[in-house]
């Protein structure tokens, strides 16, 4: 069962509010946003917990490898972190993998239209940080964000593909919460 509209909006505005503070508060914000997290994946209700989280935990380690790379090879750099990811960019990885069986579920059930998203999506939401100085383009702006979104594209391509493996096993999809 796919999860109430009431659930994909908190889901939203719960990824919102955390991509806010990690982009303006970015390692001052990492107490509140691992609070945040963790009551979220304590209390949201979901037909397999411990499925949903072994997703978020695979789809969090491949963009954060991503992100490294994006980081090695000069794609994107981020102050007073020359050499890895910042922990606040980790906490970011983990509320967008939880958005991407929730609020975004329909939004990437065709493999096209998941390509296309995420090659819009993530340039806009790295220049936004760009503009609010929580990273910088070591090179130039047009070729890391040309380069953003043919990865992005890619990886939500990634994510499509694994959820339709998924759809194939009952009981790992989310579920609404009940009526009381």
């Amino acid at each position: 069962m796919e999860p109430s509209n009431a659930a994909k909006i908190i889901n939203a505005l719960g990824f919102q509010a955390i991509w806010w503070s990690v982009a303006l508060w970015r390692e001052a914000s990492v107490p509140w946003v691992v609070i945040a997290l963790v009551i979220y994946f304590f209390f949201y209700p979901c037909a397999n917990k411990s499925t949903e989280l072994k997703w978020v935990l695979l789809w969090t380690s491949l963009g954060v490898l991503m992100e490294f790379a994006f980081l090695k090879f000069s794609i994107i750099g981020y102050k007073d972190h020359s050499a890895f990811v910042p922990l606040w960019m980790v906490c970011l990885w983990v509320a967008f993998s939880a958005t991407l069986n929730q609020s975004l579920s329909g939004l990437i059930q065709s493999k096209l239209l998941s390509f296309v998203l995420g090659a819009m999506g993530g340039p806009l939401s790295y220049w936004a940080a760009y503009r609010l100085e929580a990273l910088y383009f070591p090179v130039s702006a047009e070729r890391s964000l040309l380069i953003l979104g043919v990865g992005w594209g890619l990886f939500l391509l990634f994510v499509s593909i694994s959820r339709s493996f998924r759809k194939r096993k009952p009981g790992l999809r989310p579920v609404a919460p009940a009526n009381r």
